[in-house]
């Protein structure tokens, strides 16, 4: 392209239209003085400067963040275990199905040794944390859990994985999502917990 500006300057105005792709080049304008004031006699001509006019700035591709695979065991009422992997709701198996106790077994070492988790009784009973792969709650005792709650463990640097996470409850009640360590109960009193629904994001894979 080429532009004739008075001598005192002037403007010109650049429409540009950017690659589809944002990890493509930036794209930029480079403007050269073609007509060069005359040299003199023996000398070598001077050097033409050119200025780059950038037009866009690089866009840097940012990786999703990764969602951490889980297994999920249940004790549920009248079935005993039940293994649940793909990601949505584990339990909800019907009316009166409630969980007595549950497991979670992430999919990815480090997940594996830094979340925990803690369940509350219909009995009263808390639990304390507990680590990847421990059976949280009973088994065979007809005692359902209210609530529960999943966390990366306290005194590790820097807050890796993001834990997120629902309830459904026999009263029809879904609570949450709540995150990080928040109790996750039905609005309602003494509401046995029939399903739970967890997140666990690895916050370091979109850096």
């Amino acid at each position: 392209m080429f532009v004739r500006s008075p001598p005192e300057g002037g403007t010109a105005l650049v429409t540009a239209y950017l690659a589809r792709d944002p990890s493509g080049p930036a794209l930029a304008l480079s403007i050269r003085r073609l007509d060069r004031p005359t040299d003199a006699p023996g000398t070598t001509p001077a050097e033409v400067p050119i200025t780059t006019v950038p037009l866009a700035t690089p866009v840097v591709a940012v990786r999703p963040q990764e969602e951490v695979g889980l297994e999920i065991l249940l004790h549920i009422r009248g079935r005993g275990d039940v293994y649940f992997f793909e990601p949505g709701w584990a339990g909800r198996v019907g009316a009166g199905s409630w969980v007595e106790a549950f497991a979670i077994l992430p999919q990815h070492a480090l997940a594996a040794s830094a979340i925990e988790y803690k369940g509350l009784s219909a009995s009263g009973v808390e639990t304390g944390w507990l680590p990847s792969g421990s059976r949280c709650g009973t088994s065979g005792r007809s005692t359902p859990l209210l609530g529960f709650a999943v966390r990366q463990k306290a005194g590790i640097a820097g807050a890796r994985f993001d834990c997120k996470y629902s309830g459904y409850f026999q009263s029809g009640v879904i609570s949450g999502p709540v995150r990080n360590g928040a109790p996750c109960l039905s609005t309602v009193a003494n509401d046995p917990l029939e399903g739970l629904q967890l997140r666990i994001i690895d916050r370091s894979a979109g850096r």
